[in-house]
């Protein structure tokens, strides 16, 4: 994490460096986790949907990107992993069991922060001079777009601007969201 922080002291500020980049490494990993519960509790609830299920393989892809590149970069995943799990499943499963639209308006609002969580890495890391770095902005830039694509998916599928028809839930996930990402961000 050559270039994401100014260098004072170098062996301290690339422990800090190598620390803030685990955390990002550790919430992406989480993150795509319980993206895939929630898709998983969305078709346990709705059955057979081409969508969901794309949107879902796509989500596997992201996973299976970070199983592999926690290893490779010997970071640990998070010790919460067991809640995404139950917590994700159940998100989607109680979103869908309301209703499609509702669902829809789950996946609008977890990609909503997600999008955000992306967009700041992919500027940090693009603007290094490391190679892989780089690579991994672009990488991270793609998920950031299918991220997105499941957001408007989202959005068009239920016809309705979800979070003027659902504000409360909206706002209820968004804000689950963000406390996931500070819970993962270091346990």
């Amino acid at each position: 994490m050559n270039d994401l922080v100014v260098n004072e002291n170098e062996e301290n500020m690339q422990c800090v460096k190598q620390e803030e980049f685990h955390r990002w490494m550790r919430i992406n990993h989480a993150g795509e986790y319980g993206a895939v519960q929630i898709y998983k509790g969305q078709l346990f609830i709705l059955g057979a949907d081409p969508t969901i299920t794309h949107m879902l393989d796509q989500e596997y892809q992201h996973l299976r990107f970070f199983n592999h590149y926690l290893v490779e970069k010997r970071i640990r995943p998070s010790y919460l992993m067991p809640f995404w799990h139950v917590g994700g499943f159940l998100m989607g499963a109680i979103t869908a069991f309301a209703g499609r639209n509702l669902a829809h308006a789950c996946t609008s609002a977890v990609e909503t922060i997600i999008d955000e969580h992306y967009s700041h890495q992919v500027q940090l890391l693009s603007q290094s001079q490391n190679m892989d770095e780089k690579k991994l902005a672009y990488t991270l830039e793609q998920f950031r777009e299918e991220e997105c694509q499941h957001k408007e998916i989202a959005n068009t599928e239920s016809e309705m601007n979800l979070k003027a028809k659902f504000p409360l839930t909206t706002s209820l996930i968004e804000n689950i969201t963000k406390f996931a990402i500070k819970c993962a961000r270091s346990i």
